[in-house]
């Protein structure tokens, strides 16, 4: 399943998945170009795209077009949402058949038509919906659902439009570390009602101004929708000493005087666009790296030497007295 997994995924996947006894599962083996659609229209412009698609498996694959809202959830990610029949977007976009037959390992292109109306608000989120058919399962089984979706985001170009972004948050998993890597956070919040895409870096300095490594924040450029916050994360790894994710201490014998300790100036510097120019905003913390438990082993065993070596002096030097006495 990993495999299908990562041929998919340029693409978003969302897939819902029910846990019983026997599962059926009608496997997706896509690939999707391009993986999103960005557009600035006016009000009631008519924009004319096309999603295209490979079918990778060995038999045809018929899909059903629909298209979904997007919304964000608690941690800021993009995510899709149903549209309500009733809802008055449901009918911005459309396809010439709401359904396609993908043939055996060709590429087919989907059209679509997005209807932007007079009144549209500034920023409309979507996604293309690529899933196949419904189909009833056996007794006893459940089918498991795989669905690719392709977002489409929307900012509507109208007087009004505000595009304005604020770090809330910067930190690091540990003020000290013991070794490399060091995990930053950085969480951008949009105020403004239209999205945007901050990118930018992380600048680690010494003692000195020295930059000792540019970290990227956001280089997917990530989308931040209105009213919502999300979290970028990146990490320092470049080191002599580095820990691996499995917890594993490493050597880097080339980066023998890239030795990390001591107190670290961590400086955040983000942009975006704001349609005339990139707006900067930016935050700075400290931290250390301080191999303690090296510290306390070298300190022990110096102490463990230094009590040893007295002992032995103490003892030589009783029985020189004790000679002389006699």
């Amino acid at each position: 399943m990993k495999k299908i997994f990562q041929r998919i995924t340029p693409a978003l996947l969302f897939a819902v998945f029910l846990l019983p006894s026997s599962v059926q599962a009608q496997i997706l083996d896509l690939t999707v170009s391009p993986v999103s659609l960005d557009f600035s229209p006016r009000p009631g412009e008519i924009i004319q795209d096309k999603v295209t698609i490979h079918n990778n498996s060995n038999t045809p694959l018929t899909l059903d077009l629909t298209v979904n809202t997007m919304t964000v959830d608690e941690q800021g990610n993009i995510v899709p949402a149903e549209i309500p029949n009733t809802s008055p977007v449901s009918n911005w976009i459309s396809f010439s058949s709401s359904s396609i037959t993908a043939p055996v390992k060709e590429w087919l292109d989907v059209p679509f038509t997005i209807t932007v109306p007079l009144d549209a608000a500034f920023g409309n989120y979507f996604a293309l919906v690529f899933s196949p058919p419904a189909t009833q399962p056996e007794g006893g089984t459940a089918a498991v659902q795989g669905n690719i979706l392709v977002p489409i985001l929307l900012n509507v170009q109208k007087e009004g439009a505000v595009t304005q972004a604020s770090i809330t948050e910067f930190k690091i998993k540990n003020f000290v570390t013991q070794y490399l890597p060091t995990e930053f956070s950085v969480s951008v919040k949009n105020s403004g009602n239209v999205h945007l895409r901050p990118r930018g870096n992380v600048f680690i300095r010494g003692t000195g101004q020295k930059d000792l490594a540019v970290l990227e924040v956001n280089p997917g450029l990530g989308s931040i929708l209105p009213g919502a916050t999300r979290t970028y994360t990146t990490s320092w790894k470049d080191g002599f000493l580095v820990r691996s994710d499995e917890g594993k201490l490493t050597f880097n014998w080339n980066k023998l005087t890239d030795f990390r300790i001591g107190k670290y100036t961590a400086y955040v510097l983000l942009a975006y666009d704001d349609g005339q120019r990139d707006i900067p905003i930016d935050s700075t913390l400290t931290f250390w790296v301080f191999p303690y438990t090296a510290a306390i082993v070298i300190l022990v065993s110096i102490s463990l030497v230094i009590i040893l070596i007295s002992y032995v002096f103490k003892t030589l030097v009783r029985k020189e007295a004790k000679r002389l006495k006699n």
